[in-house]
């Protein structure tokens, strides 16, 4: 009998986007990765895939919480342990997501029906758009049932306008690739309109009543930002 696997604790804080994985059942090149590097993987049954889509997660984070370092990170790891703890209770799980662990995250965000293709070359789907990202991925010692797959074709594949390629000022994006040295080059222009923000990301049309409050977009691409000032 499988355990039941309740995600109200996780929905109300955000963490709205969970699947559960057999390890046993993983695509074979995934299995051997995580058997090669984590040590003790034999003690675990199950991956845990988190994430979040929308608004939500960020309206949670409390002022505190924003001023700190890694907030995300942080309160996405403290909210997994307390329902890891309520639901698995003294049962082993280990974080590999935020952590040192290399895992495809979005292989993973494949396997559940999350991540599909876009022209943008970030994940896309048809309920979050491209709204949404990858929390936390931790092994268990669980039993949680495994919710069927729904997957379902790219919002891209159905869209017409291609209003990313036109509203892209750096002319970066075509059907065949996105060319990231266009894209870093005008972002870290004097006059871009992309500092931050992604006007290509701003104008897909795909589930928009979804896209991140005004706050949380420029804390995301102020991040990156300083990354490509630091290349």
């Amino acid at each position: 009998m499988r355990d039941k696997f309740n995600p109200t604790y996780l929905n109300e804080a955000g963490l709205n986007l969970q699947s559960v994985f057999d390890i046993v059942n993983l695509p074979d090149e995934m299995r051997v990765s995580l058997f090669n590097s984590v040590a003790d993987i034999s003690e675990y049954s199950q991956l845990i895939l988190i994430g979040h889509g929308g608004k939500k997660l960020w309206q949670e984070l409390s002022k505190k919480d924003k001023q700190s370092a890694n907030p995300i990170d942080n309160f996405s790891i403290t909210k997994v342990t307390t329902f890891l703890e309520e639901t698995i209770k003294n049962k082993k799980y280990k974080f590999l997501y935020p952590g040192k662990t290399v895992i495809s995250l979005q292989s993973l965000g494949s396997l559940a029906g999350w991540h599909n293709p876009s022209l943008l070359r970030i994940g896309i789907n048809e309920k979050w758009g491209s709204w949404f990202a990858y929390r936390v991925a931790v092994l268990a010692a669980s039993n949680f049932e495994i919710k069927p797959i729904i997957q379902k074709p790219s919002p891209c594949v159905s869209c017409i306008k291609k209003e990313c390629i036109s509203s892209c000022p750096a002319g970066a994006i075509n059907e065949d690739k996105v060319e990231h040295q266009k894209c870093f080059d005008y972002r870290l222009s004097k006059n871009s309109l992309c500092k931050d923000r992604c006007l290509a990301r701003m104008s897909c049309p795909a589930a928009s009543e979804q896209r991140y409050t005004e706050e949380q977009i420029k804390y995301h691409y102020g991040l990156s930002l300083k990354a490509l000032e630091k290349m």
